[in-house]
């Protein structure tokens, strides 16, 4: 199972792992800016459980590969913020666990995500609300689509192709639905659809880097946001300055000081924030890392490996 637009720079691609963080395209047009994860921030690897499947289904394993909760469902999430997103069958409503496999959330929704910043989105007849971490309503279901918070902030888009705008942890407008595309904060800046072009905007809605760029995505805590140049991924410093050349068919945003690319033999590895490989490209397939582990392809195979390149799954 994989969800389209989880991450538009590429990142969803096939496997259980592919759905580690979802982030979502809020745009009345389809192409431009999205948050490549739906992360609260830089997290340890003893703050996270891993999906691996086996046999069809999927358990958890801890940072050194030891399994934790003995597979079970039918799919499930990253779990960080001390809960997982799974399912149990397909076609099933989802839930969250617990670091001990027992449900803390029952499954009651049609489609959910990983918590950022102590809430997460959920859908419900096909309309976006977010829940706290006991499960509760904070903000009712009431958008055609919604992402993650970032500090403190969330793009929500009131009407299926309509504008998009951010709102705050109350479901409040903190900016009202006038924007065309609009992704995540990082950095205290988001990436946004000027006129013609994209910039980056404060949480005001002024621009603090002039739209310019073919596309944007998200700053990460890295300090560094991707952009597209003739459809070649690069890598923005947060003055707008270029830091990394485009150059790849594909990347991801940086966490842990690194970033999956693809090479010009279509294989994937990490670079770092120079732009070097830090983990040579060889693999089939590349995902962002979350607390110093990230999920890769090789031999048709989904493995776990550290920010060495070392296996830990399986």
């Amino acid at each position: 199972m994989s969800r389209t637009g989880d991450d538009a720079s590429g990142g969803t691609r096939r496997g259980i792992a592919w759905l580690v963080l979802g982030s979502v395209l809020l745009a009345a047009t389809a192409a431009g800016c999205t948050s490549g994860s739906d992360d609260s921030g830089p997290v340890s690897d003893s703050d996270v459980l891993y999906p691996v499947v086996v046999d069809g289904l999927t358990g958890y394993i801890e940072a050194d590969g030891e399994m934790v909760i003995d597979p079970q469902f039918h799919v499930g999430l990253v779990l960080w913020e001390g809960l997982a997103p799974v399912q149990e069958e397909a076609g099933g409503k989802w839930g969250y666990i617990d670091s001990t496999g027992e449900y803390a959330i029952e499954p009651e929704f049609d489609d959910v995500y990983n918590f950022s910043e102590s809430r997460a989105r959920v859908v419900v007849d096909d309309l976006f609300g977010y829940i706290d971490t006991t499960g509760e309503w904070v903000v009712e279901p009431q958008f055609a689509n919604a992402s993650g918070f970032h500090e403190g902030l969330a793009v929500a888009q009131p009407e299926a192709g309509g504008p998009v705008g951010y709102i705050d942890e109350d479901g409040e407008w903190a900016l009202e639905p006038t924007l065309t595309l609009a992704g995540d904060f990082g950095q205290d800046m988001a990436p946004s659809l000027g006129e013609e072009a994209f910039g980056y905007m404060d949480d005001t809605g002024e621009w603090v880097i002039e739209p310019q760029y073919e596309s944007a995505f998200e700053f990460t805590d890295d300090g560094l946001a991707m952009f597209t140049e003739g459809e070649l991924f690069g890598f923005l410093e947060t003055d707008g300055e270029v830091a990394i050349e485009p150059q790849w068919q594909w990347a991801s945003s940086f966490a842990d000081g690194l970033a999956p690319a693809q090479a010009d033999d279509g294989s994937f590895g990490y670079i770092d924030t120079t732009g070097e490989w830090a983990i040579d490209p060889e693999y089939e397939d590349a995902g962002k890392f979350i607390g110093g582990r990230a999920p890769v392809y090789l031999g048709g195979e989904e493995w776990w490996i550290d920010t060495n390149g070392e296996v830990v799954w399986p």
